[in-house]
């Protein structure tokens, strides 16, 4: 016999059932969990220069090919947060199509 059990998911609040009383969280938090560990370095560079792009310490600069204004922080090495080239939308896709993503190589 099952024992059927109404869970709350502490992180969303979401109502579920469940037949077992084994879970912490609920299937799309535990997904998005898993999504930002398996994210972790990237995320980390990602917020470290958002931060300092805010304290003022690290400045966009235009795209290092074309010139544009409007760039995006391109991370050729995660360990390496702050050290970034600025690339423009169209030239960031460009290199990762090219390269991949992560850890690419330094030629545009």
């Amino acid at each position: 016999m099952s024992r059927t059990v109404t869970l709350e998911c502490p992180r969303c609040g979401e109502t579920q059932k469940d037949a077992w009383f084994n879970r912490r969280i609920c299937c799309r938090c535990r997904t998005a969990e898993e999504k930002i560990v398996a994210r972790a370095p990237k995320g980390k560079a990602w917020a470290a220069v958002a931060k300092a792009i805010k304290a003022g310490s690290l400045v966009r600069q235009p795209c290092e090919i074309c010139g544009a204004e409007k760039t995006q922080a391109h991370h050729d090495d995660y360990a390496a947060p702050l050290d970034v080239r600025w690339l423009c939308l169209s030239h960031h896709r460009l290199h990762h199509n090219t390269f991949g993503p992560g850890k690419n190589d330094l030629a545009a």
